[in-house]
């Protein structure tokens, strides 16, 4: 269109609106790069060009002897102006906001500031030579970057990831929840996507989960919660922080790793959307450690009733009661292997002298249990359940 107008004009004119397309073309590069802001390292250089087109669009201006061509390079140059002036107002504000809070921080805990930790593994040695009391924790708002790099890093992650968060959620919560299940990247491979998982709440969605995951299958968790939900996942794992991401409201930073048992991070996300969608809701201590082996009588010291019954998982089965009886769980150690699943069938074939016609089993603990295994019996001891769970394994009771 413009090529139009220059053959239409004279010679003096051709200058000026030759010069008017190209402030147009780089206010349109300009605003490009604005919405992408993909290279910060070239911005010093889009400021320096800025200004050069600005000046000899001035310049042009001034000596135009056409009165339309004046008109349209000034507009051009003020509307250059207005959104270059956006653009710089944007960063400098940006610029001072971290002065604010770094310059704060420093002289308070007169510690350096914070750095990406290169593995999880030497941040968990690192919490348990020099332990930082939680307020520390919470002051310190560990950025995106930091939180996304330290998840890459991570040799070793649980059996959770993105799907199995959603379709937890899904079967928990229903249409009490909106969820977004997205890709792990932009189609760019430039950044990464988190899914967004809303509590949806007397018509409002509050967001309370974001969940990131990498090519190595690494998940990071950006939580909102409160200060009590927080300090009980920060007593009992490490590398637990106060996210500076999102920034409004109450957001920390989980990594989750092979620490969590895949049950306690369903539990971590359960009472998250509790805080979000339900006034004054405390939560209780549920977080255990998983150990090899463990014996009936000492199993009370490493998990409460509470979170036992809590992780009890459902299945959709039918019971039936028309003949009932039992096995242990020492005796369901001896015959399955690590990783196994436990069913009724599985019982029948694999255990000695027990009842082929049982259509009912209840699960005693008695003895030790050095294997993680999956049980899908029919009922359960809490003491049994117990075992199952700090030993890595899962528990399921039919739904029905």
């Amino acid at each position: 269109m413009y090529g139009l107008i220059c053959a239409a004009t004279n010679a003096v004119c051709n200058v000026q609106w030759g010069y008017l397309t190209i402030i147009l073309a780089f206010l349109a590069f300009l605003c490009y790069w604005m919405l992408l802001k993909k290279h910060k390292e070239f911005d010093y250089v889009i400021c320096a060009a800025s200004a050069v087109v600005f000046l000899i669009g001035f310049i042009m201006a001034f000596f135009a002897k056409c009165p339309l061509c004046w008109v349209f390079i000034m507009v051009g140059l003020i509307i250059l102006d207005i959104v270059f002036g956006y653009f710089l107002f944007r960063e400098l504000r940006k610029g001072k906001g971290a002065g604010r809070t770094q310059p704060a921080l420093t002289k308070k805990k007169e510690r350096k500031p914070v750095t990406v930790v290169e593995s999880a593994a030497a941040e968990r040695e690192e919490a348990k030579e020099e332990p930082a009391p939680i307020a520390e924790i919470e002051e310190v708002g560990a950025t995106l970057k930091e939180s996304l790099s330290i998840m890459d890093a991570l040799v070793s992650q649980s059996r959770v990831t993105k799907k199995s968060i959603c379709d937890f959620l899904s079967a928990t919560y229903g249409d009490k929840v909106e969820l977004n299940n997205r890709p792990n990247r932009t189609k760019n491979d430039r950044l990464p996507m988190a899914d967004t998982h809303y509590a949806l709440v007397d018509g409002k969605k509050i967001c309370f989960v974001y969940v990131y995951q990498n090519a190595a299958g690494g998940v990071l968790l950006l939580v909102k919660t409160n200060k009590e939900h927080y300090k009980m996942i920060a007593e009992k794992h490490a590398g637990v922080k106060r996210s500076a991401f999102p920034r409004r409201g109450e957001w920390y930073s989980i990594i989750v790793d092979d620490t969590y048992h895949e049950q306690e991070i369903y539990k971590i996300l359960s009472d998250a959307f509790s805080i979000a969608s339900t006034e004054g809701f405390s939560p209780t201590d549920w977080a255990f450690e998983i150990v090899n082996t463990v014996k009936s009588s000492e199993v009370d010291k490493l998990i409460s009733d509470e979170a036992a019954e809590h992780l009890v998982g459902k299945i959709d089965r039918d019971v039936d009661k028309t003949k009932k009886g039992f096995v242990n769980i020492d005796t369901l150690g001896r015959y399955f292997n690590n990783g196994e699943k436990v069913t009724l069938d599985e019982v029948k074939k694999r255990v000695p002298g027990f009842d082929k016609k049982m259509t009912f089993c209840k699960v005693l603990a008695r003895g030790k249990l050095d294997k993680a295994i999956t049980v899908e019996l029919d009922d359960y001891s809490i003491q049994a359940i117990k075992m199952i769970l700090v030993t890595g394994g899962k528990v399921f009771l039919p739904e029905k």
